[in-house]
């Protein structure tokens, strides 16, 4: 993806529904490999996000914290990137935010159609577990009649408790790339205020201000155990790419809800 212009990009995804070419894959992924409902009549369709299915870990540990809860959910087997990729592409090659801004642009039919396959299916709303189609939703989608909810906001619904004995760092992340947009609202201290509900952990905070893409050894130089947790999948997919190999274990912060309820 990095050696593709943002023209090409934004060719691919009015194309192909996404910049990534695993939509072939993708429903027997979910459907096989991780077991979820995928395209059926659910209260609640949850986008993955571009990223994400290709890391796993954190579509299949909020799949199961759904089943476990007892949602009415359902996955798609075909998304539409909502832009935001583009977005990010274009703060590494240098451009202002008004042009981010008009980049970003671009997802606004993937969003819709995302949106219309929602209402087909009669969901009263879309979870999104990538802060960053939060971040377009909240920009572009408001008012399209449909909610928008992250991933920690729908946990913290129905999530009372759990216990787990852990001591581990946690990194909320700094968000820099959905910052650009005014629009852009999310608790940061969203996973600190979930983990908060689970009886023996002891947690050290590293600076969200701090960035894992650019600096993820000022990351690293902040943590006090060998075991680093975020909620954020994109940092998760840096950090874990920047870790050394004898260094901090890096853990989505969706495992350690999983394995305090057990499941």
């Amino acid at each position: 993806m990095g050696q593709m212009t943002n023209e090409e990009l934004m060719r691919k995804i009015q194309q192909e529904g996404t910049i990534f070419d695993v939509t072939e894959q993708r429903s027997l992924l979910l459907k096989r490999g991780m077991g979820f409902p995928v395209d059926k009549e659910a209260e609640w369709v949850v986008i993955t996000g571009c990223y994400n299915l290709l890391l796993f870990t954190p579509v299949y540990t909020f799949g199961k914290l759904l089943k476990a809860f007892g949602v009415d959910y359902t996955f798609l087997a075909k998304e539409y990137c909502c832009g935001h990729p583009l977005v990010t592409e274009a703060d590494k090659q240098g451009k202002s935010v008004e042009e981010m801004r008009a980049i970003g642009k671009c997802g606004n039919d993937g969003m819709r159609k995302n949106r219309d396959v929602a209402i087909k299916l009669n969901a009263k709303g879309i979870v999104t577990i990538c802060p960053g189609c939060l971040c377009m939703s909240q920009e572009y989608a408001a008012g399209d009649g449909m909610g928008y909810v992250f991933i920690l906001d729908f946990i913290s619904r129905y999530f009372q408790g759990g216990k787990l004995s852990l001591a581990f760092d946690l990194y909320e992340g700094c968000h820099k790339y959905h910052s650009h947009f005014p629009s852009f609202d999310l608790d940061l201290h969203g996973a600190k205020n979930l983990l908060n509900k689970v009886q023996g952990l002891s947690i050290n905070e590293v600076p969200s201000l701090l960035c894992c893409l650019r600096k993820p050894e000022s990351v690293f130089a902040r943590c006090k155990t060998k075991q680093l947790v975020t909620p954020t999948p994109c940092c998760y997919y840096f950090l874990n790419n920047a870790r050394l190999k004898d260094g901090v274990q890096v853990t989505y912060f969706g495992e350690i809800l999983c394995r305090s309820l057990g499941i």
